[in-house]
């Protein structure tokens, strides 16, 4: 028994001086030697009233950038006075540097936030990575949020901050025949670093589907007015108002119709004479135009007779030719 004893207590002595001999279970990630939230900001009204989004920009500066990611390094946290609402890890995939040096990460929230809370957000290390774990915070201010436009806007002018920096050189945004748009690269970066952005600001992805925008046109009749007025105060005027009040009819359609029955004696007349079917169309048609010239009818009405008598013709040059 005493042997097995002695063996055991061996035993547990050489597990304790291997652990010793490891040091920390944990990676013991250096301190940054910068560390700084840059910008705080918050964006209402972008999918329903009231939402808001919090965007935090950050620094972290290495000389030797750790071989963890920021995305597994480091949390960014938003509170409420002392009581934690959000976390986030920062994203990290597919760009320079694990997502050190500058970068942003996001929180939305669909319902609002009160102004009368103060809010702080924070980015800090993982305890599981560092001894003493790096911690930076700012004040977060709610009381005048700002549009999705500005969003757009800070976009562009963040990625041009960074974009020529040695440290990301990677094309994040380029300038197309409708506007700047996110390359393949910043596509992935803020769409993932900003949840829902591709809702927020769907102008800024190549692959968007922007709100048509309808203006209802205009339309001024002060030139048909015009011509209506051709006949004012004159015998025939008056002469052709009586004769519609007594047939009971609209003193325009009574006009209308008195000009089409002259087009079509017209054109009878020619046509008997010429032997021309199109030659009598011709005439009616002149006939037409100089009617509603001064005022006996509407081009509306001239219209839609130009337009019969185009099909009328397409008949008789085309079809009636090719089964006759």
């Amino acid at each position: 028994m005493p042997k097995i004893v002695r063996v055991v207590q061996v035993l547990i002595a050489l597990v304790a001086l291997i652990s010793i001999s490891q040091g920390p279970l944990h990676a013991d990630i250096a301190a940054p030697d910068t560390k700084k939230i840059d910008q705080v900001r918050s964006y209402e009204n972008l999918l329903q009233t009231g939402d808001l989004l919090v965007v935090t920009e950050y620094t972290l500066l290495y000389d030797t950038t750790p071989s963890e990611s920021i995305h597994e390094a480091y949390l960014g946290r938003l509170f409420e006075g002392s009581t934690e609402l959000e976390s986030v890890q920062p994203y990290a995939v597919t760009i320079p540097n694990s997502g050190y040096n500058t970068g942003i990460y996001s929180f939305y929230d669909a319902t609002g936030f009160s102004t009368g809370s103060s809010y702080k957000v924070r980015l800090e290390g993982n305890p599981a990575l560092f001894d003493n774990p790096p911690t930076i915070e700012k004040a977060l201010d709610v009381s005048s949020p700002r549009t999705s436009a500005q969003l757009r806007a800070d976009i562009v002018l963040f990625i041009a901050k960074i974009e020529p920096a040695t440290d990301w050189n990677v094309d994040l945004i380029e300038t197309t025949d409708d506007g700047s748009r996110f390359t393949a690269s910043g596509e992935n970066y803020f769409g993932n670093a900003i949840p829902k952005l591709r809702d927020f600001v769907p102008s800024l992805f190549a692959g968007s589907v922007d709100s048509a925008i309808f203006e209802e046109e205009v339309f001024e009749t002060t030139y048909e007015e015009s011509l209506k007025a051709y006949w004012d105060g004159t015998d025939f005027d008056k002469s052709l108002q009586r004769l519609a009040d007594y047939v009971t009819i609209p003193k325009t359609v009574l006009s209308s119709t008195l000009l089409l029955g002259i087009a079509a004696a017209i054109a009878f007349y020619i046509t008997r004479s010429t032997q021309q079917n199109v030659i009598g169309v011709f005439a009616a048609v002149v006939v037409l135009s100089v009617g509603a010239l001064v005022g006996l009818t509407t081009y509306k009405f001239v219209a839609t007779l130009a337009l019969l008598g185009a099909i009328s013709m397409s008949y008789m040059f085309f079809y009636r030719g090719s089964t006759s």
